[in-house]
């Protein structure tokens, strides 16, 4: 016979903060300086007589994933991913059962 356990959460006050304005803050600040580190590096290249190596190319390559990753990151904030959630609006505990997984075996 299967065994049910039950978790409770209570609802504290602490559920209603969030980090969202920080994290958007340090992901946006983050991406303009990266950004602006790369077209540096290319204003500085074309204003002289180096030309653009390999190197240029493979900097300006590696910016694209962290750069896509921070618009992922930013649109997910934005729509309140990353707030505590309280359990319920009408009731400060929520409960959830969950059986005992060895027990089968």
């Amino acid at each position: 016979m299967a065994k049910t356990r039950s978790i409770c959460i209570a609802a504290a006050p602490y559920l209603a903060e969030t980090r969202v304005p920080e994290i958007i803050g340090a992901v946006t600040v983050l991406t303009i300086l990266a950004v602006a580190a790369v077209v540096l590096r290319f204003l500085a290249r074309s204003s002289t007589t180096a030309r653009y190596g390999v190197d240029d190319w493979l900097i300006l390559f590696a910016l694209v994933y962290p750069a896509m990753l921070n618009a992922i990151t930013l649109r997910t904030h934005s729509n309140r991913s990353g707030k505590l959630v309280s359990p319920s609006a009408s009731s400060p505990v929520s409960c959830v059962e969950y059986g005992d997984v060895w027990s089968n075996y």
